[in-house]
């Protein structure tokens, strides 16, 4: 059997941009006093723009090139955190799945662009366009297998009956940074959480490095 990789292509957030995340993330998880969250490492956070799965890593050539083709065209873009559309994804069954803040970009359109030029380059090495619509944002907590239902029903109340207060409004320079690459990156799966890996990276109208 080939050997396989576990693989997205994402936009990686700056410094700054985490360590603002990190100070939201902990006042997020204070509200999730049973523990039903796993809460994410920040140092990890990213902007998906395409899961791809477990992919073959002789392709892993094809699928760089693919992703320049994708984006040496576009210009970097600016990106802002929206903290008022933070939200919780949910599975099967209504449970809260996921914890999570939007990312939007300046023009609004910019970013769904680049999106669906990814897309639409790697579709022919065999990763189909997504059916569902695109909802750019960066994950700060996953539900832990094990957590009950009225574990995660607590932090959701708690969320929704603070989210004004929470959410005040913050200077852009806090929240906005310029992405000027795209990255494609290795997930390995660890009992403690995954572990990401940048295999490459695309610079907005550039070349892969």
């Amino acid at each position: 059997m080939p050997e396989t990789q576990r693989l997205f292509i994402a936009i990686e957030p700056p410094t700054l941009i985490l360590d603002w995340l990190s100070r939201f993330q902990d006042r997020l998880a204070q509200l999730d006093t049973e523990g039903g969250f796993r809460w994410s490492e920040i140092s990890g956070v990213h902007l998906t723009l395409k899961f791809l799965g477990d992919s073959q890593t002789e392709q892993q050539t094809e699928l760089r090139q693919a992703l320049n083709v994708a984006v040496h065209s576009i210009p970097p873009l600016t990106l802002k955190l929206d903290v008022t559309r933070s939200g919780i994804f949910t599975a099967r069954g209504s449970l809260p799945n996921i914890v999570w803040i939007e990312a939007a970009s300046d023009p609004a359109d910019r970013l769904i662009s680049l999106q669906q030029a990814v897309e639409k380059a790697i579709a022919p090495l065999g990763y189909p366009t997504e059916a569902r619509r695109y909802t750019p944002h960066l994950t700060l907590a996953r539900a832990r297998t094990n957590a009950r239902r009225n574990q995660l029903m607590a932090f959701v109340t708690r969320f929704d009956m603070l989210r004004e207060s929470m959410f005040p409004k913050l200077p852009d320079d806090e929240i906005t940074w310029t992405a000027s690459s795209v990255s494609l990156i290795r997930s390995d799966l660890r009992p403690s959480g995954a572990i990401y890996t940048t295999l490459a990276e695309c610079a907005l109208g550039g070349i892969v490095t």
